[in-house]
């Protein structure tokens, strides 16, 4: 589906994002991922503030992790992002974390979910 991604620095820093997704063509209900990875190519970490992706219609998510460089996998918490009814994800929320992404390396967020119509 087409989606898009907004990105805002909290600090400066060269930050680059790639969003993929796991598998080119799905059936409805079958499990998949999009994986946003976020780079950032300076010598000092960057804390991110806000991710807005608009997720295509008819997708659900059933969950969502966040890796930071080569740490352990966090699978976040619903309260950590919202999602509208128009199907634009957001995170962090207002009591959610930031996002940090460490110098010369990637954080990773992975939205998992399943078309329910198509």
């Amino acid at each position: 589906g087409n989606s898009s991604l907004t990105l805002e620095r909290a600090t400066t820093g060269s930050v680059t994002i790639l969003k993929t997704a796991s598998d080119s063509s799905v059936t409805v209900g079958q499990v998949f991922n999009y994986q946003i990875a976020i780079t950032n190519s300076s010598n000092e970490t960057a804390t991110l503030s806000n991710i807005q992706d608009q997720l295509p219609e008819g997708f659900v998510i059933t969950s969502v992790s966040l890796q930071t460089g080569s740490g352990v996998v966090r699978i976040l918490d619903p309260s950590d992002y919202t999602v509208s009814p128009a199907n634009e994800f957001n995170t962090p929320t207002a009591t959610g974390q930031t996002i940090t992404v460490p110098a010369n390396g990637t954080s990773t967020l992975t939205i998992y979910g399943y078309f329910s119509t198509n």
